[in-house]
């Protein structure tokens, strides 16, 4: 596409400038349907619907370019005066002459049946919006259907998407009533463009754009029905386009009047109202006829009423017959012929299938996109798998199957029979379905591709696998925001929570991870992230509405909670729900004691998920793509959680917090709510701009099995300048492994049984701690406490099995530069502790309270063995607090030669700390 060249020169007005009364005079009476309410774009590229209405003074301002306007295209009576086609394909320079070219032979069709349209250049990028105004205002419904019939084969042209405008047939329906707006000819919002239209063979000067518009009188409603029959009808709003190869031109209005004709007559006081209503359904949406194809065959149709309706009456029931709910095409389904050849049939059938739009392949499974209620009011889309009765009811809706050979049978003209068990089984069984497109999950907000853009259109995204649940328009995120807006949109983020008390600036920046996770989740490779810990130190921090308030922003309603189970089996089968339903977000609520087992390790660290499914011996996999949060109070981390977790830490200086009354925002999640879009464009821009600045790297220390995760999420908040959320593994290794502390007791107390490293095998250590060794009963009285303490059950259940196998998984593992090994002496397993390096003293104090491991030994350690030995006892016991910790502390002495000594400084200790009896 050509540069737009300057026609003024500077700070002289342009023409659409010049013309700005005269234009604004003309787009209120050909466009404004909708006054109430109207669309304001602003510089930084965000959009929302203005407060005010719309008044000719708007559209004066727009055309000067000082206000940038979005008309709303459905009226609240459902009524529109235009259509519009976006297309908006920027993948290359190839995909913009694409959007051209697709709209050069939309207006070559449109202008074989006589109606004029305007091809726009929308953003000197290669946008191209396509606009056809009408001169009175027509159903919503009719704009709609036009709009998605005339473009949809797009696809077969190269082109990867298209939006269509009205993109609704009704917004009676809707919360708000506001529908879609779209940004009129004039200046662009985002740089110093204005619009051109396309001529011939090339762009008009800006002059003659104006002109063009000013001269254009708007189209004759009455052409639509010549159009929409030569074009394909497809869906409605949210029902889904009709199933099965629809029947075309004179071939439908015959199919709807032969309908007709078998259709009794409405008698007054017989339900006559309603017979006449569900006719003319039948024939604009299950024939897919036009208002006016339908208004034609019911009034031949009316001479068998009684009365007959007046033709005011009529005209009334198919405008109502228009606006309702129901499916495009639901009487003219795909006949297939049974026959002994079941895999033909089946491939007609799956082929039926993949003409529907909520039917898709979700890795081996045959799913469908269907509706779920989360508190009574609230529905939004998941992904359902199907099940043999579900799509047996799929298939019946979509086709009908007849047997060829039964008498009076047709094509058309058979009554059709149930189907087959045989054919439903299986196709369910198939594994791949030929043309039904592939799931990767079903979304409720705008999120990254792994391209780094944004899936922001409502629907199935063809480029991500994604299908975008949203009603609402979302602002537009910036392409390129700016330093300004980032640092506006981390203050707008971190406002939301700046009533609750985290522990630290790592805790905070670890929220906002928690936020941008699972919209970021699609735009790197590898495991999704660590678990998510809102961790609190007394009940009462907010911990539990702080993933409320993400649960919020990032699906648009209140978070669904699960009790985490107790037992791995019962974690595993929970998990494999999850991702049966390709879940976004999974919570588990009030996490009492502590947490870990396999299968959360597997989750948090692995990429693809394989179970068996309940009760069968099907064999479900699919991929682990949700993010996982975590609620609960000074919570334990078991096992090797510790470094799959990233813990946010809400400290409260008060007893009881949840008496709080003085809060920035009481109503927090009610906030959150109403500006969910605004505050999802924010965490978006954040991404988008660490992306766009070319993801620069921040010398993150390195977060093992999390590095794509690592790269971007973590990446963009450190780049904003906030503190690095991977900070907060420091703690929770040091408060919540209670393996590596039982380890590192066993090892100090094995030690002293065995200070000079000869190895001892399972059954010998229990045999010390049993006081059935060669060693004083101090050394068996602190090693049954540590064994006890490492194995989690009392000395007399341990088994030397039991030990043997708790010591092979901790084999080599390093604590305080101390690790356990094993040797095969006469084919027996001998263990002992390495050091990794030897501790060491200060001469002078041995006793000071410096860590043993850390101190400076200034001596000989050979000529002075016997003194060392004695001041690290020594030491020992002047930090022992209790009997307890005494029987568990380490004594690097030799037992055989300083026993009788060490014993005379143990009951000096217990003299001086009150405990000896």
């Amino acid at each position: 596409m050509t540069k737009q060249l300057s026609e003024v020169g500077l700070g002289t007005e342009n023409a659409w400038q010049v013309n700005r009364q005269a234009l604004a005079e003309w787009c209120w009476e050909r466009m404004a349907v909708k006054r109430d309410r109207y669309g304001r774009y602003s510089s930084n590229g965000s959009a929302r619907w203005s407060a005010n209405s719309l008044s000719p003074e708007s559209l004066h301002g727009h055309f000067n370019g000082t206000e940038i306007i979005g008309l709303g295209i459905t009226s609240l009576d459902d009524e529109c005066s235009f259509v519009v086609w976006d297309l908006d394909n920027h993948v290359s320079d190839e995909s913009t002459s694409l959007n051209l070219n697709y709209a050069i032979m939309l207006r070559d069709k449109l202008r074989a049946i006589g109606l004029q349209s305007l091809i726009e250049d929308s953003d000197g990028k290669g946008g191209i919006h396509l606009w056809l105004v009408f001169s009175q205002r027509i159903p919503a419904s009719t704009a709609h259907q036009l709009a998605k019939s005339i473009a949809s084969d797009f696809r077969e042209h190269g082109l990867e998407k298209i939006e269509c405008f009205p993109k609704s047939p009704t917004v009676k329906n809707t919360q708000k009533r506001c529908g879609n707006y779209i940004r009129i000819p004039g200046k662009h919002h985002k740089r110093d463009h204005w619009s051109r239209f396309w001529g011939d063979d090339d762009w008009l000067t800006l002059s003659d754009s104006v002109q063009l518009l000013r001269e254009h009188k708007g189209n004759d409603p009455a052409l639509i029905p010549a159009a929409t029959s030569v074009m394909k009808p497809k869906s409605t709003g949210k029902n889904l386009i009709k199933p099965g190869t629809p029947v075309e031109g004179d071939e439908n209005i015959d199919l709807a009047r032969q309908h007709a004709a078998k259709t009794a007559g409405a008698v007054a006081g017989e339900s006559g109202h309603d017979r006449t209503f569900r006719l003319a359904c039948d024939l604009i949406k299950g024939f897919s006829l036009t208002e006016a194809q339908a208004l034609e065959i019911i009034s031949e149709w009316n001479s068998k009423c009684a009365p007959p309706w007046t033709e005011d009456e009529l005209k009334h029931k198919v405008d109502d017959a228009a606006k309702s709910d129901g499916r495009i095409g639901y009487l003219l389904r795909t006949s297939i012929a049974a026959s002994l050849n079941e895999m033909e049939v089946n491939d007609q059938v799956v082929a039926v299938l993949a003409k529907r739009q909520d039917i898709f392949e979700h890795h081996g499974r045959l799913t469908v996109v269907g509706k779920k209620s989360t508190d009574g009011e609230e529905t939004h889309r998941v992904l359902k798998p199907l099940v043999l009765a579900s799509l047996r009811e799929i298939i019946s809706d979509s086709c009908s199957i007849f047997d060829p050979h039964a008498q009076g049978s047709s094509h058309r003209g058979s009554k059709g029979q149930r189907i087959p068990r045989w054919c439903s089984e299986a196709i369910l069984a198939r594994g791949h379905w030929e043309g039904i497109r592939p799931i990767r999950g079903v979304v409720r907000c705008p999120v990254l591709r792994e391209n780094g853009t944004i899936v922001q259109t409502a629907g199935y995204d063809d480029e991500s696998g994604l299908y975008l649940d949203i009603d609402d328009s979302f602002p537009e995120v910036p392409e390129n925001p700016s330093p300004e807006l980032i640092k506006q949109s981390v203050a707008s983020l971190l406002d939301i929570v700046s009533d609750f008390p985290f522990a630290n600036s790592e805790s905070r920046s670890a929220w906002l991870a928690s936020l941008l996770t699972p919209l970021a989740r699609e735009a790197y490779r590898g495991c999704t992230g660590p678990m998510f810990l809102f961790d609190g130190n007394v009940p009462g921090t907010g911990k539990g509405l702080l993933a409320e308030i993400n649960w919020m922003i990032v699906t648009g309603s209140r978070a669904v909670q699960n009790s985490i189970p107790s037992g791995n089996d019962e974690v595993r089968k929970l998990i494999t729900s999850f991702v049966v339903e390709a879940r976004q977000l999974v919570l588990f609520d009030d996490i009492v004691d502590s947490i870990g087992c396999g299968a959360l390790n597997a989750v948090l660290t692995g990429t693809t998920w394989n179970d068996r499914r309940l009760g069968h011996n099907e064999v479900i996999e699919g991929p682990l793509r949700f993010t996982l949060y975590g609620t609960g109070n000074n919570i334990n981390l078991a096992g090797d959680m510790p470094r799959r977790v990233c813990q946010i830490r809400l400290q409260s200086a008060e007893e009881h917090p949840e008496d709080r009354s003085e809060f920035q925002y009481p109503a927090v999640l009610e906030h959150v709510r109403l500006h969910r879009p605004q505050l999802l464009v924010a965490a978006l821009t954040i991404l988008r701009g660490y992306i766009v600045a070319g993801r620069p790297n921040q010398g993150l220390e390195s977060w093992g099995s999390f590095e794509g995760w690592s790269a971007l999420v973590r990446g963009s908040i450190v780049w904003c300048g906030l503190a690095d959320p991977g900070l907060t593994r420091a703690e929770v290794r040091e408060s919540s492994d209670s393996d590596t502390e039982s380890l590192l007791h066993f090892i100090r107390a094995l030690q002293g049984v065995d200070p000079k490293g000869k190895g001892l095998k399972a059954f010998d250590i229990l045999e010390v701690a049993n006081d059935r060794g060669a060693c004083s009963p101090i050394y068996s009285k602190g090693l049954r406490g540590a064994i006890e303490e490492f194995c989690g059950m009392c000395i007399g259940r341990v088994s030397s099995s039991i030990l043997g196998t708790r010591l092979r998984r901790f084999k080599c593992r390093v604590v305080k530069q101390m690790s356990l090994n094993t040797k095969k002496v006469n084919g027996d397993n001998r263990w002992w502790v390495e050091v990794a390096s030897a501790p060491t003293l200060t001469v002078d104090h041995a006793v000071s309270e410096t860590d043993l491991d850390q101190a400076t030994l200034e001596v000989d350690v050979e000529a002075e063995e016997a003194w060392f030995e004695r001041a690290y006892c020594d030491y020992l016991i002047s930090l022992a607090r209790d009997d307890q910790f005494l029987e568990a502390a380490m004594f690097e002495v030799d037992a055989e030669k300083d026993d009788e000594w060490i014993e005379r400084a143990y009951e000096r200790h217990l003299d001086q700390v009150g405990l000896a009896s």
